[in-house]
């Protein structure tokens, strides 16, 4: 079929770039963000992470203020039950994992994986996304019905507006 073997050479010559520029037609107003960032993808990031993936990066890194950290929970179709990921943003340094690790113990997690990626800004900063994947041992975690509460309670225990303490299993 002449059809699907065209369709298939251009998918075999499609590079990240392309994929992001096809993937960003159907977002209203990243469009502009989208090309102006994706030079500052690093090949590690390209390799881990689909153009698509990246459209909802996005919108994590340009809303950072100052050194704050944003958290944002997420799920690939095959992981199992116990599983969670979560991406973590900030500008300038990465969060330190001897931070981040009690924080996530608290909550019952254990970390099985960190994946840092050096995203360079267009203003010529840099925006450290640590990707991480999780599990937690003693049950299933109901990712639809943990994924806000966690992303806020990453970020406040973070910010010291929270205590880390035992009572963080409860989200």
């Amino acid at each position: 079929d002449e059809e699907a073997l065209e369709a298939e050479i251009v998918a075999i010559t499609r590079n990240w770039d392309d994929a992001l520029e096809a993937a960003v037609r159907n977002v209203p107003g990243l469009a502009g963000p989208a090309m102006v960032w994706s030079p500052g993808f690093p090949a590690s990031y390209r390799e881990a992470f689909t153009a698509a993936e990246a459209l909802s990066d996005l919108p994590e890194m340009l809303a950072l203020e100052g050194d704050r950290l944003r958290v944002r929970a997420w799920r690939r179709s095959d992981d199992e039950a116990h599983v969670l990921r979560a991406k973590l943003y900030r500008r300038g340094t990465p969060a330190g994992l001897s931070a981040i690790v009690p924080i996530l113990e608290s909550m019952g997690l254990w970390i099985e994986t960190e994946s840092p990626h050096r995203i360079a800004t267009p203003d010529g900063g840099a925006i450290w996304l640590q990707d991480l994947e999780m599990r937690r041992a003693d049950a299933a975690i109901g990712f639809e019905g943990v994924e806000a509460a966690f992303e806020q309670a990453c970020a406040a225990l973070w910010d010291g507006r929270a205590e880390v303490d035992g009572f963080n299993r409860l989200i």
